[in-house]
């Protein structure tokens, strides 16, 4: 997947003034004042167990010719394109205030995370059953881990096409390298030390074969590093 699509490059110093999709202000009191402190998305708190097994069961239905098990979910579609690979194609999507509680977090914005969708419907074969366990297994892990950004939720679209929902961030690592440039010592240990424990626990935990500044994403409050395209 390649990087997210950002404005053209200008010689920003600091991590506040970096562009990111913004939040849409909404009018009424905020429902869920504790999303802004934890970031904490109740209604799509599943465990990793449940999402596993829910995914599973769609991709068994299809093997066996069934219908696909429908799958409801919290999430405004369609959403805002961030970026566009060669398999998949990410957005940025709002919660559905009909349905989630936490759809307004304690700022009066909408609450919002990362739609990561196939481009091809998953048709079965036993080499592609076999790849799209093991990505969602890599996904699911590398979350679990937290080394790679939190998942609400996979799932098989009304189109057959696999869906992951993810912890929104705000920028791929490289491209707040570059614009940040030159950056503090702080800042520079900080992102240094999170760099080395993603690629420690990555080579201790699984395999990934396109780690690259592009493949880390990075919250500019916290400074958080996250690594995506996790999958097989």
């Amino acid at each position: 997947t390649p990087a997210p699509i950002l404005d053209a490059p200008v010689p920003i110093r600091t991590a506040s003034n970096l562009p990111r999709i913004p939040m849409v202000p909404m009018p009424g009191p905020a429902i869920n004042p504790m999303f802004a402190i934890h970031g904490t998305i109740v209604c799509l708190a599943k465990s990793s167990e449940t999402i596993i097994r829910s995914v599973f069961s769609q991709l068994a239905a299809i093997k066996n010719g069934q219908p696909v098990p429908n799958h409801d979910f919290f999430i405004n579609m369609p959403g805002v394109q961030i970026s566009e690979g060669t398999h998949n194609i990410a957005t940025v999507n709002y919660l559905d205030i009909a349905k989630c509680s936490d759809a307004l977090n304690g700022q009066n914005v909408r609450a919002q995370v990362i739609v990561r969708v196939a481009r091809v419907p998953y048709t079965y074969t036993e080499p592609h059953e076999i790849e799209a366990k093991q990505s969602i297994r890599n996904v699911v892990e590398s979350s679990n881990n937290g080394i790679g950004p939190k998942v609400y939720d996979i799932f098989l679209n009304a189109r057959g096409c696999l869906t992951y929902v993810m912890q929104k961030f705000d920028s791929d690592l490289g491209t707040f390298i570059e614009r940040s440039f030159p950056m503090g010592s702080v800042t520079a240990a900080t992102l240094e030390a999170a760099t080395i424990h993603i690629l420690k626990t990555i080579a201790n935990t699984t395999i990934c074969m396109d780690i690259k500044p592009m493949n880390i994403v990075i919250n500019f409050a916290t400074l958080e590093l996250r690594a995506i395209d996790m999958d097989a």
